[in-house]
């Protein structure tokens, strides 16, 4: 994926830093990784479409390309407000490109994945709309699930294409690690991995979490993890590993949607065994299964 952040972004030396736009809905202070965003431009006419979901206003044409366009505010199902949404923030995310319906964007700024904690509810909804949220001058900044929101949106078939694996019994013996921050995501990878046959799999939400467990195993054959996520991102938790005497061996699968040139560099230089991009879960297991040794 491309972004026109991409010389700016992740230049830094911790491997536990990214940075991320914050921009305003609904009055509402919301962050995204800059790495998710091809470009911000003017709010675009939009044509309406039909038996279009509630979050969806309807599609415009970005240089003779048709993408959906999303309302934050009614993701969040928070209240109009009567600021004008003058910004349209055009992303990609899980291979799909969307364009956020907006109010403004404030700032870029760096953040620190050890200080962004787990968020279990923003607005009224009963379900979560934030897989975290950080402090920015005395303020809470909420970094929205913007997996959770796609699944909202299209249907888990049309997310993956090829759902009924042939279950392998061998592949229960095999011990994994998989940790996935979005709740939402993290119950379709437990899907498709128990449907493969990964059954003895230990999944986690949080990456700092995920390590101290590994920890506690004396046998990991296969490590599968996300790259933004509270409390480690990815390639400091791979970095963890690389250095821990029993578990520096085991393969480790980077299982993103964000895959800049940045990211593959940062990849060889901590260590991660590959990435796969999401939501390829065929690919994702028939990587898995060369890296426990598999033939299937």
């Amino acid at each position: 994926m491309s972004s026109f952040f991409d010389e700016t972004d992740y230049e830094n030396e911790d491997l536990n830093e990214f940075e991320v736009m914050v921009y305003r809905a609904n009055a509402i202070q919301l962050a995204i990784n800059i790495l998710k965003i091809r470009e911000i431009i003017t709010v675009q006419p939009i044509t309406p479409t039909p038996n279009r979901h509630h979050f969806v206003e309807g599609v415009i044409q970005v240089r003779e390309e048709t993408i959906p366009v999303i309302d934050v505010g009614k993701v969040l199902d928070l209240p109009a407000q009567n600021n004008d949404q003058t910004k349209m923030m055009i992303v990609e995310i899980n291979e799909l490109t969307m364009a956020l319906l907006i109010e403004d964007v404030d700032q870029i700024v760096r953040v620190n994945w050890s200080n962004v904690h787990n968020a279990d509810e923003i607005a009224a909804g009963s379900e979560a709309q934030a897989t975290g949220t950080f402090m920015l001058e005395d303020k809470s900044i909420f970094l929205l699930d913007y997996e959770k929101m796609i699944m909202d949106i299209v249907s888990e078939s049309s997310l993956s294409q090829h759902e009924a694996y042939r279950y392998v019994n061998e592949r229960e013996q095999k011990v994994v690690v998989a940790i996935e921050d979005s709740k939402t995501m993290l119950v379709v990878l437990r899907t498709q991995l128990t449907a493969a046959g990964y059954t003895n799999v230990h999944y986690f939400d949080d990456g700092r979490k995920a390590f101290e467990a590994l920890q506690q195993l004396n046998h990991c054959d296969l490590i599968v993890t996300d790259l933004e996520m509270p409390g480690l991102t990815g390639h400091q938790l791979t970095k963890y590993i690389r250095d821990d005497q029993t578990h520096k061996a085991v393969p480790i699968v980077l299982f993103s949607a964000i895959e800049s040139e940045n990211v593959v560099e940062r990849n060889d230089e901590v260590g991660v065994s590959t990435q796969v991009t999401k939501p390829n879960y065929e690919q994702l297991i028939r990587v898995m299964d060369s890296y426990v040794t598999l033939n299937v």
